[in-house]
């Protein structure tokens, strides 16, 4: 009888290990798929909550190298938010519009702007990218960088029905490498369009001694990879 418990718990292991590994794939092809590109574009929807005060955004992102583009447009509690950003590669200018009044930044491009970007946008999502005091579309110095989160406990947790999408799920910790004491705890769970192996949606949970203190959603109506940028689309205003 031991023998076959032994061959039951071996199986189970497996059937774990198997499952962690499409997970990890799930998530590397897709970073790796964003690093490869020429550019990509992405249409998103971000509700989050931080303090219990909720805010939510609707944009875009178009990345090219250290050239971006996008803008996203919502509410900061119960106040309007409009914001742009946009780099030539060579500057970074971000202007954002809250209760009608406008604040413009420009500073130097960053020679790690697309790496951070997209290394953020894979591993955290939007929210963290438009994030006032430290995203890296809106702040001159970002506040994480893609290698301060490491990937842990990476499982495939199964399928689910997303519109007429069998999603994968895959759920996953990220370690934020820092000096700050106590480190802040970063959940996350990401699905996958099964066709494309494109994040569909994501939900984030930040928090600190097991107290929630900022929590998110965000859907993904598009991705486009390599799509045809017009010219003049990077140019900014002098």
């Amino acid at each position: 009888m031991r023998w076959l418990v032994a061959i039951l718990v071996l199986v189970a292991a497996v059937s774990v290990e198997a499952q962690e590994e499409k997970g990890a794939k799930l998530l590397r092809d897709f970073e790796e798929k964003l690093k490869a590109a020429k550019a990509y574009r992405v249409t998103f929807d971000v509700k989050f909550e931080a303090a219990k005060r909720p805010s939510s955004l609707k944009g875009n992102l178009l990345v090219a190298g250290n050239k971006l583009k996008g803008a996203a447009k919502g509410k900061d509690g119960d106040r309007p938010v409009d914001m742009t950003f946009l780099s030539d590669g060579k500057k970074q200018e971000t202007t954002t519009i809250i209760m009608r009044k406008p604040l413009r930044s420009r500073w130097e491009t960053s020679p790690k702007l697309g790496a951070t970007v997209t290394g953020l946008l894979a591993r955290m999502g939007v929210f963290h990218l438009l994030a006032q005091d430290g995203g890296a579309l809106v702040a001159e110095k970002a506040e994480a960088l893609p290698d301060q989160l490491g990937i842990k406990g990476i499982k495939l947790t199964g399928t689910e029905k997303l519109g007429d999408k069998e999603a994968q799920v895959v759920a996953y910790a990220l370690e934020f490498k820092s000096d700050d004491s106590p480190a802040p705890q970063i959940a996350c769970k990401v699905w996958f369009d099964p066709a494309t192996n494109l994040p569909l949606k994501r939900t984030l949970e930040i928090s600190i001694k097991g107290k929630v203190f900022i929590s998110g959603v965000e859907t993904f109506s598009r991705w486009e990879i390599d799509p045809e940028i017009k010219e003049g689309t990077f140019t900014l205003q002098k």
